[in-house]
């Protein structure tokens, strides 16, 4: 049985009752009319008796003692006064029955009466069936047993306070990867980033006279001989049969899958499996090059092997690029971004490759993260002091309640900072260099997280509704 034809046969029986309540009382107000009128009739004749008797007694005439049958004359009532009489009475509708043969054909009758008849099955049926206590009632051991999801004013403000923040730390901290002239202005580049790209320069340079860098260096070395693989082809060679447009050092990892961050461990150790190497060109074209150089048959050694070779990368001057942020090369659209003046506007693939050109790479992520970690810090931080109990409730309703509002308190948090995000794009004329990749990572996993609480709690819902119908409709 369908919760929904369960809700609707049950505002059709309570549109039945209503009627009924309704049509009882016609009747009653109707009784009440006539025993009126009738007591006014017999208290008419009973004056009439009085008149007669007093009449009778003044002439020497017993009342009591005359046969009034004999007197009485016969009423014949004509058809036009049978019409008025019958014209006055009222007329009741006869009200319609639903009879129960079998669920379909009684689910039939339903539909039917409920077209024929004025009632609401969108709003919900318990808003319709129930008084406002009763709902209040029914509202209050819903989040007793499901959790509180509504929103307090400091739940707002706490909100309020992580995206503000979170935003100001994205147009101060974050900036752009470097300083940099963009369109006839000149722009300053992100401290954090900076100190970052220092790091990693006296490391590459030999560590310096920091004992620390300097055996990072040595073990990036030893890691860059040893993680050889076949999906790091960086230049076009007519020789091998290479022709991949847009194809150079400097951007060959960014059109690799294999090098990013996140698809790389998966794209990479399939490559080194198959012995090739996958690359997406600058026009979005996807290139499988056979390369069995350093092919490997063992799953697990080439997993590790993507791990050392993006290891190996990452401190190298040119970096390796963002989070799923080679899937950017499949974006051929042209984009509303103009990088030099007077230029012409740009696909999102060209954005993206001169945006890793300009720094825009992993150690730059890493600064783009602090704006959606500050923002999970507060928001956790807060939620965990104003809401422990529920948060941590060992009942499970209430802690599926607590989950979905941590859940939308953070995707509305996460939605406002990547507001903030677009408005610092602005007051940066449109450099996409100052976009927050971490960010839209963060708002598209909240969303997500969101969507799974949401429907977590719904099954619950749903189940214990569907338990309900079951035990109300059971066989007595």
């Amino acid at each position: 049985m369908d919760t929904k034809d369960a809700e609707k046969a049950a505002l059709a029986l309570h549109h039945q009752t209503a009627a009924a309540e309704d049509r009882l009382a016609e009747l009653t107000d109707h009784l009440t009319d006539l025993e009126a009128r009738q007591r006014a009739e017999r208290a008419r004749l009973d004056a009439l008796a009085a008149a007669s008797a007093s009449l009778l007694g003044r002439i020497g005439v017993n009342a009591a003692a005359v046969d009034h049958s004999a007197l009485r004359p016969a009423v014949t009532l004509s058809p036009a006064e049978l019409h008025a009489i019958d014209a006055n009475l009222p007329r009741f509708e006869p009200l319609a029955a639903l009879t129960f043969d079998s669920w379909e054909d009684y689910r039939g009758q339903v539909d039917a009466y409920t077209r024929q008849h004025p009632i609401d099955t969108e709003t919900d049926p318990l808003l319709q069936l129930l008084g406002p206590r009763r709902i209040a009632e029914v509202n209050r051991r819903f989040r007793a047993s499901f959790g509180d999801t509504r929103w307090t004013r400091w739940d707002y403000a706490a909100v309020g306070v992580a995206a503000a923040l979170a935003s100001l730390v994205d147009l101060l901290l974050v900036r752009i990867p470097q300083d940099m002239t963009f369109l006839g202005k000149d722009y300053t580049g992100s401290p954090v980033t900076k100190l970052l790209s220092q790091t990693a320069d006296r490391m590459t340079e030999g560590g310096g006279d920091s004992p620390l860098l300097q055996w990072l260096e040595a073990a990036r070395g030893k890691l860059e001989g040893a993680a050889k693989v076949p999906w790091d082809l960086s230049t076009n060679s007519a020789a091998r049969g290479i022709d991949v447009p847009g194809l150079r050092p400097a951007l060959h990892r960014l059109m690799s899958p294999g090098h990013d961050p996140a698809l790389g461990f998966v794209s990479g150790t399939l490559d080194t499996l198959r012995g090739v190497c996958t690359l997406i060109d600058r026009h979005g074209k996807l290139h499988v090059i056979d390369n069995p150089t350093h092919q490997l048959n063992n799953p697990f050694t080439a997993f590790i092997g993507v791990i050392v070779h993006l290891l190996s990368d990452l401190t190298t001057k040119a970096g390796v690029q963002p989070p799923f942020f080679t899937l950017t090369q499949l974006l051929t659209q042209q984009s509303g971004f103009i990088l030099k003046t007077n230029g012409a506007r740009v696909t999102y693939a060209d954005a993206a490759r001169w945006m890793v050109t300009h720094g825009y790479t992993v150690g730059h992520f890493a600064t783009m993260s602090l704006v959606p970690l500050l923002t999970e810090l507060i928001l956790r931080v807060y939620f965990n002091l104003a809401h422990f109990d529920a948060l941590y409730d060992a009942d499970a309703g209430a802690y599926l309640g607590a989950g979905v509002k941590l859940a939308s308190m953070r995707l509305m948090a996460h939605s406002l900072a990547a507001s903030g995000n677009f408005l610092k794009m602005w007051l940066y004329g449109w450099n996409p260099l100052a976009f927050n990749h971490a960010q839209l990572i963060a708002l598209a996993t909240t969303f997500l997280a969101f969507c799974k609480a949401e429907a977590k709690r719904d099954h619950a819902i749903e189940a214990a509704l569907t338990e309900g119908w079951e035990r109300l409709l059971a066989p007595r």
